[in-house]
């Protein structure tokens, strides 16, 4: 079957990882080596093309041919090209098929904008990743964590994607040491009211100068907690 308008493009560009913490694109290796993904892909796609909102009139042969392309970090939507139809690319969700206009650059596009962050990013599943989940002691505030980080790194190496003074999960990122920090800002039980949860991602190599800047900010006994691989808020 034809590869999906822009996927050739981008599994070379980005390889394996999630975009905006949202799509996550099926390598080629995948696509070979049928998984949990096409089992829970067959199921949802089993009764689709009975489905009343089939605004792209696949038939039942289509999706039973139908190869996932990616998916969401939720598992849905999912989105999948068929043999017959050539490089176009669909989505389904509760029930619902389309047709994603440009392929894998109107996916991207929408999956970006959809997110709502000031600017797209990706964090890479590429083995050298070390994930730690933290919570910061009272006092520090979403404010002086990014100071923090500034002084820690260079403020130009600390950049946001999420601006709004008012959002509860900011997203930080540190050049430096190639970091991806989203704080989460919300309310929490069991802890005090101005602590706050920080899930982190950076290169194996910055272990060491992460745990010297972030130890005097940590809540007592509120981490660290890290595991190497795959972060578990993807998919």
């Amino acid at each position: 079957m034809g590869l999906p308008a822009g996927y050739r493009e981008y599994v070379t560009t980005f390889g394996p990882g999630t975009l905006c913490t949202f799509l996550i694109v099926r390598m080629p290796g995948q696509l070979r080596c049928p998984d949990r993904c096409d089992e829970l892909a067959r199921m949802r796609l089993a009764d689709a093309a009975t489905d009343f909102d089939n605004v792209a009139r696949l038939n039942a042969a289509e999706y039973d041919c139908a190869k996932v392309f990616a998916y969401a970090s939720a598992e849905a939507p999912i989105w999948f090209s068929t043999p017959t139809q050539g490089v176009r690319l669909f989505e389904y969700a509760e029930g619902r098929t389309c047709e994603i206009e440009n392929g894998f650059i109107g996916l991207v596009e929408r999956c970006t904008v959809g997110q709502e962050h000031d600017f797209p990013f990706f964090e890479p599943n590429n083995g050298r990743r070390r994930m730690r989940q933290l919570y910061i002691r009272p006092g520090v505030g979403r404010t002086g964590f990014a100071d923090a980080l500034a002084r820690r790194w260079g403020r130009d190496t600390v950049r946001c994607s999420r601006n709004s003074p008012d959002d509860l999960h900011p997203t930080y990122f540190v050049s430096a040491i190639e970091a991806y920090i989203e704080l989460s800002l919300g309310p929490k039980q069991g802890i005090p009211s101005d602590s706050f949860f920080v899930r982190a991602s950076y290169d194996v190599d910055s272990e060491v100068d992460f745990s010297a800047f972030v130890e005097p900010l940590l809540l007592p006994g509120g981490g660290p907690y890290e595991s190497l691989g795959e972060p578990f808020w993807f998919g």
